[in-house]
């Protein structure tokens, strides 16, 4: 299984790269959101691990960018919210948001966000 992350914390995509890497899933990883998209559509991986808080371009506006692409629209995107701001399943589910995160996040809750999200899509 391959992963991508895109968060703009350099601490955060080492960590959960790590973390990936731990549990057999190798993940490639974006500092910002165009980058993400870039490597979204040439690696097509099998889940995304999205930062929604980003400089320039936030997670909403990657996540538009993925859906309107048939190569990366049925990608699975679990998204990581932080501090104050915190996303509603109802508006996440609506936006199509497979699974949510938050930081800071135990192993455990990686693997089931990972596993409930790619539930029926993952290889």
């Amino acid at each position: 299984m391959h992963g991508l992350i895109i968060d703009d914390e350099s601490l955060v995509l080492s960590s959960t790269a790590m973390l990936l890497k731990n549990i057999g899933v190798t993940a490639s990883t974006a500092g910002n959101g165009r980058e993400g998209l870039a490597l979204a559509r040439s690696e097509k991986p099998d889940f995304i691990l999205l930062d929604l808080i980003m400089p320039d371009m936030n997670g909403w506006d990657v996540m538009d960018g993925l859906q309107s692409s048939i190569e990366t629209s049925d990608i699975p995107v679990i998204v990581f919210t932080a501090g104050e701001y915190r996303v509603s399943e109802a508006e996440a589910f609506s936006r199509g948001i497979a699974g949510i995160l938050e930081k800071p996040f135990h192993l455990d809750h990686l693997v089931d966000a990972i596993d409930n999200a790619c539930s029926q899509t993952c290889s």
